[in-house]
């Protein structure tokens, strides 16, 4: 391909976006959604008759000391994650099954902003929220990290829970869903 024919494409690219915002807004239908993330940009087209939503997929490894896992959007890594271990979804002591979820987004003054995991089998209450020792501080709940230390255990949790709300919150302001995917990749004893 010739420099120019780049150039010409690119172009052609450029003043397609344009044109399709400009649509959009003139024409007050939400039929495509331009996101702009920290990470990527993508199109995103949306019928009139669907919702938008975005989804995230938390792979994990559960070890009888604790369950390390990783978040993934569109396959790129956001943050690093801790949980109890997998004790058959006891309250208190074992992390959540595996299983689609949706997030609310929700404040106290315990955690200030964080997320809830909704309808999750047998269990309430359970959160996306800052820790870095799963043993000595999550009761079920998902904690989001920079780097993982040790089986449960991280580092920089409110940092890594910033960068979650920076990605997600947007996405409610539009009134669009969240959803969760968990899905285990490993266990100890497999």
């Amino acid at each position: 391909m010739y420099p120019h024919q780049t150039y010409r494409s690119r172009q052609a690219i450029i003043n397609f976006l344009i044109v399709s915002v400009w649509l959009c807004v003139k024409i007050r239908i939400r039929r495509l959604c331009i996101r702009a993330d920290a990470w990527m940009a993508t199109i995103k087209i949306c019928s009139l008759y669907k919702t938008c939503f975005m989804e995230l997929e938390l792979t994990r490894a559960c070890f009888s000391d604790g369950t390390n896992g990783e978040i993934l959007y569109n396959g790129s890594h956001l943050v690093y994650t801790i949980e109890l271990p997998w004790k058959d979804n006891h309250t208190g002591v074992s992390c959540i099954p595996e299983g689609r979820y949706q997030l609310i987004k929700r404040h106290n003054q315990q955690f200030g902003d964080h997320f809830l995991v909704e309808n999750v089998p047998s269990r309430v209450g359970i959160l996306i929220h800052p820790a870095n020792d799963a043993i000595k501080e999550l009761q079920g709940c998902i904690a989001p990290v920079l780097q993982i230390t040790g089986f449960g255990e991280g580092t920089r949790s409110r940092d890594a829970l910033t960068m979650l709300r920076g990605l997600i919150y947007p996405v409610f302001t539009r009134n669009e869903k969240v959803f969760l995917t968990i899905k285990f990749y490993q266990h100890e004893h497999s």
